[in-house]
């Protein structure tokens, strides 16, 4: 950063502001170009396949986290990335992109020193040579901590083959002191589940940008619509040229057609093979000597970095215009809207605009969750998950629904949709036959917070649970409970038949308790059994005409 920052200054007191950016490119291959060359390579039949997991096994989709699956233990993402490789013309080659790009840093340095001060070129030509050792050296550090982060991998690996585990990959689920006790740990299936659960709630959040201290999380908020036709995303500029093209928003590793417009959050060296593809990067965090800045450059690629917001502003489809060289991205045309799709044929009750119970089902459930994969939306509505995966994905290509990481969630209007059809089914509800159900609910609903509450909080301190039978007294009031619930659940369905799930949802949750996995009573964003309470709960308070927010100032909701 140093360097770079110095380069700038230079540039400036030479009145050749922005010069700094091809100051900085040209270094020849690098450890990242060296993959993307050797990839380009094998899609020209230079180079096999196996040659090329042998030297770049260890890079692959999110290759800085242990348990990813790099390219080494599946290779399979690379048939795809050889046959786009294949599409692009001689002239992207990465080693002739390197050479025009090295011929550009030694005219700028020209220009720059022509322009200096004499006392002033002296320092400048060696601020040059410095950058030019020392920048490429970023990625050779990186590449070695990869190599050691894969190595153990490898270990792990093994380990989680010797242990009583559902899969050698839940081994990453386990901490390294744990792994390497003489009797390793205790319990290790059970324990294993239960920490999967915890990191798959922990994906679901974030952390500020700029904090102090230590962050306070937040639950991911659902993807932006896009800010549509004019709008106009800027960050700093940090690889020259301007481009227009299709955008494609990706949060992880995905197929990205060459020429299409790369707009992402962040970037590590596994994504190095995908840039290669795009026409131009546009990339939430960063400056510009980060990784996606450096790479742009050597691949001589226009990139926009810091935006902060690119990836909520820009929608996949959107035709945008990226100027490197100003730091700005434009929308000069919004995605076309998903077509709608077509009534099934078998389903002869269903009007154009009408609503199927089980479509219905799917997108409360979606509505509920704020974002589900098939698995949850089959536990929520009872359909098998191959039912629920195809309503899913027909609500996504009707423009109600939006498919994120092999999960869904509402779009604005499938919210709007949705809100329609429960208006009517609450119209056909007997209304003082449902606020009867609803009182009775209500009684109930405050000894199972009270049980909630003593689960998780003991004297006013938070329950430690190191006293099995304190804690065993809190869950012997569950059942009771339950007993209780059932026949509500039970006249709540009479009156709204799309609630019959949810007697069967509690049901399993309490099975689960019983048999010894707390984590089933409160624990959210799987089925507990508070998370199924709490759903239930807001059913009523819907069916009811009722809000969440009125309900919970008047003490009788969480």
């Amino acid at each position: 950063q140093a360097l770079y920052e110095q380069l700038r200054v230079a540039a400036e007191h030479g009145g050749r502001p922005g010069l700094e950016l091809s100051l900085v490119t040209g270094y020849g291959e690098m450890a990242e170009t060296a993959v993307v060359s050797d990839l380009w390579a094998v899609s020209r039949e230079r180079l096999t396949l196996d040659e090329f997991v042998a030297r770049h096994g260890y890079h692959g989709p999110e290759e800085g986290e242990l348990s990813s699956r790099i390219w080494r233990i599946d290779p399979a993402p690379l048939h795809g990335l050889i046959a786009a490789y294949r599409e692009m013309a001689e002239d992207r080659d990465p080693r002739q992109v390197e050479q025009r790009r090295a011929h550009e840093r030694r005219r700028a340095e020209a220009e720059l020193f022509a322009a200096l001060p004499a006392l002033r070129r002296g320092p400048a030509r060696l601020t040059a040579s410095l950058a030019a050792r020392f920048i490429p050296l970023r990625g050779t550090g990186k590449a070695a901590f990869l190599q050691c982060v894969d190595a153990a991998r490898a270990a792990a690996l093994v380990i989680g083959e010797h242990l009583d585990l559902d899969r050698p990959e839940d081994v990453f689920m386990f901490t390294l002191d744990e792994l390497t006790a003489p009797a390793g740990p205790t319990d290790a299936r059970a324990l294993a589940v239960q920490r999967r659960a915890i990191h798959d709630e922990y994906l679901r959040l974030d952390i500020p940008d700029l904090f102090e201290g230590v962050p306070t999380p937040f639950r991911v908020a659902d993807p932006d619509t896009g800010g549509g036709l004019g709008t106009v995303v800027t960050g700093t500029p940090v690889s020259p040229g301007v481009v227009e093209g299709t955008a494609r928003v990706m949060h992880a590793h995905d197929e990205l057609a060459p020429g299409e417009i790369l707009v992402c959050r962040a970037t590590d060296p596994g994504w190095a093979s995908v840039m290669m593809l795009a026409s131009a990067l546009v990339i939430d965090i960063g400056g510009p000597i980060s990784h996606g800045a450096i790479i742009a450059r050597e691949l001589g690629i226009p990139c926009v970095i810091g935006t902060r917001d690119g990836t909520a502003q820009i929608r996949s489809g959107d035709r945008v215009r990226v100027d490197g060289a100003r730091g700005e991205v434009e929308v000069l045309a919004a995605a076309a809207p998903p077509a709608a799709v077509p009534t099934p044929e078998n389903d002869t009750t269903r009007g154009v605009t009408e609503m199927s119970p089980d479509e219905l089902l799917v997108m409360r459930a979606l509505r509920l969750k704020g974002r589900a994969d098939a698995g949850a939306l089959a536990a929520a509505t009872g359909l098998s998950e191959d039912q629920a995966a195809s309503i899913a994905t027909a609500l996504v290509g009707a423009g109600d629904a939006r498919e994120v990481r092999e999960s869904w969630m509402l779009l604005p209007s499938g919210r709007e949709r949705l809100q329609g059809e429960l208006d009517a089914e609450r119209a056909g509800v007997d209304p003082n036959a449902m606020r009867e159900v609803y009182e009775e609910f209500t009684a109930v609903n405050g000894e199972f917070k009270q049980l909630a509450s003593d689960w998780q909080m003991r004297d006013e301190q938070p329950n430690d649970h190191t006293d099995a039978a304190y804690d065993e007294g809190v869950l012997a009031r569950l059942p009771a409970i339950d007993e209780v619930v059932q026949p509500i659940v039970a006249r709540a369905t009479s009156l709204a038949p799309r609630l019959a799930p949810y007697g069967p949802r509690l049901a399993s949750a309490l099975a689960k308790v019983q048999a010894g996995d707390h984590t089933w009573l409160l624990k959210p964003l799987i089925d507990s059994y508070h998370t199924v309470w709490f759903e239930l709960h807001e059913e009523l308070i819907g069916l009811c005409g009722l809000s969440r927010e009125a309900e919970a100032a008047s003490g009788r909701a969480e």
